[in-house]
Formats: structure tokens, C-alpha cells, sequence
């Protein structure tokens, strides 16, 4: 087993400095980020990672051009599905609404173009960042992790690029299948602390 901490993450974003916290190490003075591992798994929070919540018309084809015209990708119309460039992955969470997540420098340009969208249809666009946190779990036996926590079919129907608003560990979250062996889920800030552990305390069979 192995954890790693650091105080803090600086980002450049428009000449400005940043300095990226986590609810994670409030208990570990208040900075930093988090990655825990064995033989197996591979745990680590998600950092330096915007994410804007995007609801609006997923039956409207112009809408959704005009959505990928500022993003260079299509928003997911199949549900439990995620698409993905260089910058940006947008995950499906309902007909209607959408978790897109970038690096954070490019977060604010992304949001005031996302929010443009309400100039010709009925579109919201809003920031996520600080309400969630994200995690990735990797490793030959993640799968086997990933179905402790929840009753989804890991190993053949929750594909790659499959995504979905779901109870993982007894709490609500938004599950990403990233690519083979590599999952990222958002939980809401406040339930964190708990998943963080219920993760490591489920992964330490694995070792």
C-alpha cells in the first residue's frame, strides 16, 4: 500500500495563480491531493479538473450543433453514454442535461461560451467544480472493485465510454467508464471523506 499527499496544486488560468483545494485534506492541512494504491488498485482524486453542468434541449438538433460548434464534440443523445476529445468529455445524465468535464484552466472560457447558448434556446449552463469531487480508480481488479459498490453489470454491459447516475456505495454518484481498466466517479463534496474510505477499506482484498 501506498499514499501520497500534497499540500497543494498551482494552475496558471488567464495570468492569474490558483491554488486548487481538497475537502479530501482538510484533515491533512487543508491542501492537496490524494492517491492510495496496492498490488491492484490505484486510487487518486481527480484534481485540476473543471466540470460544467449543461442542461437544454437534447431533442433539438440545433441546439445540439450549436453546443458542439463550442466544443468540437458532440454531447451524448444515448443514454449512459459519454463522448470525449482532446479537451472535453460530456457525459450523459439525462435526456436534457449533461456533466462536461475539461482542464480547469479552460473551464470559465468554456462556461461564459456554454452560457451564449441561452441567447436561442432554452439552455442552462452552470459550474460544478466546486460541488463535486472526482475520483479515479485503476488496476487489474478494479472491476472486481467497481462491482463491490454497486449492481451494475461491470463486466459486460458498463462498457468504455459508458456513463451513468447511480448508487455506489449506498450514495448517489455519477460513474464514468474512462477507457479499459480506468473508471472516474463524482460525488457530492459533502460525501467525499466517506467514499475515500469505503474505496480504500473495499480494495484492501485486492492487494
Amino acid at each position: 500500500m501506498h499514499i501520497t499527499t500534497r499540500k497543494e496544486t498551482v494552475l496558471m488560468s488567464n495570468n492569474t495563480k490558483l491554488v486548487a483545494t481538497s475537502i479530501l485534506f482538510e484533515l491533512h492541512e487543508q491542501y492537496g491531493e490524494a492517491k492510495w494504491q496496492n498490488a491492484n488498485i490505484t486510487i487518486e482524486e481527480i484534481v485540476a479538473t473543471g466540470l460544467v453542468r449543461l442542461q437544454g434541449q437534447g431533442n433539438n438538433n440545433d441546439f445540439l450543433k450549436a453546443a458542439e460548434s463550442i466544443l468540437g464534440v458532440a454531447l451524448p443523445t444515448k443514454a449512459c453514454t459519454a463522448t470525449a476529445n482532446d479537451t472535453y468529455r460530456c457525459m450523459w445524465l439525462n435526456p436534457n442535461e449533461w456533466l462536461i468535464s475539461m482542464p480547469i484552466e479552460q473551464e470559465l472560457d468554456a462556461l461564459e461560451k456554454l452560457i451564449t447558448l441561452q441567447n436561442d434556446f432554452m439552455s442552462l449552463a452552470t459550474l460544478n467544480t466546486d460541488s463535486r469531487v472526482g475520483f479515479t480508480i485503476s488496476g487489474n481488479e478494479v472491476v472486481e472493485l467497481m462491482s463491490k459498490g454497486c449492481s451494475l453489470d461491470m463486466h459486460s454491459k458498463f462498457v468504455v465510454d459508458s456513463c451513468t447516475v447511480t448508487k455506489f456505495a449506498e450514495i448517489p454518484v455519477i460513474l464514468d467508464h474512462v477507457k479499459q481498466a480506468k473508471y472516474n466517479i463524482y460525488v457530492d463534496r459533502g460525501l467525499a471523506h466517506y467514499l475515500w474510505d469505503w474505496m480504500i477499506d473495499a480494495s484492501i482484498e485486492f492487494n
